[in-house]
C-alpha cells in the first residue's frame, strides 16, 4: 500500500495476551468535529471539537485482530486502543486513548 510506506511509520504494538511486536501504521492526531451545542436566548449555536488519536494499520500485519483494551506506543507517548474500526478490505482505523506508559513496553528508539 504506498500510503502506507510512504506515511507509516513503526509503532509497538503490545496486545493484552501476547508479547508487544512493532507494525507500520498513518498516526493521526488532529482536531474533530464532536458536537454541536444549540444557541438558547438567541445566541448562535457552538460548535464544539476535540484532539481524537488514531492509528491507521493493515490488519495482514498483526497475528491475532487488535482489540479494545491492547496498548501501543508511538512517538513516545502510550496510547490504548479504545475501538477498532475495521473497514472489511484488510485495513483498520484503531481508536485510541491517552495514556501512561505500561512498564512492560520498552521505551521507544
Amino acid at each position: 500500500m504506498p500510503v502506507q510506506s510512504t506515511f507509516g511509520e513503526t509503532v509497538l504494538y503490545r496486545p493484552r495476551s501476547a508479547p508487544a511486536f512493532p507494525v507500520t501504521g498513518i498516526f493521526d492526531d488532529a482536531w474533530h468535529p464532536s458536537d454541536e451545542v444549540s444557541g438558547s436566548f438567541g445566541m448562535r449555536p457552538v460548535h464544539l471539537v476535540n484532539r481524537q488519536a488514531i492509528l491507521g494499520v493493515r490488519l495482514s500485519e498483526f497475528p491475532a485482530a487488535p482489540q479494545q483494551g491492547d496498548t501501543l506506543s508511538v512517538r513516545g507517548q502510550a496510547y490504548s486502543v479504545q475501538e477498532v474500526r475495521d473497514d472489511s478490505h484488510g485495513y483498520a482505523h484503531l481508536i485510541l486513548n491517552e495514556g501512561p506508559v505500561p512498564a512492560e513496553l520498552p521505551p521507544e528508539g
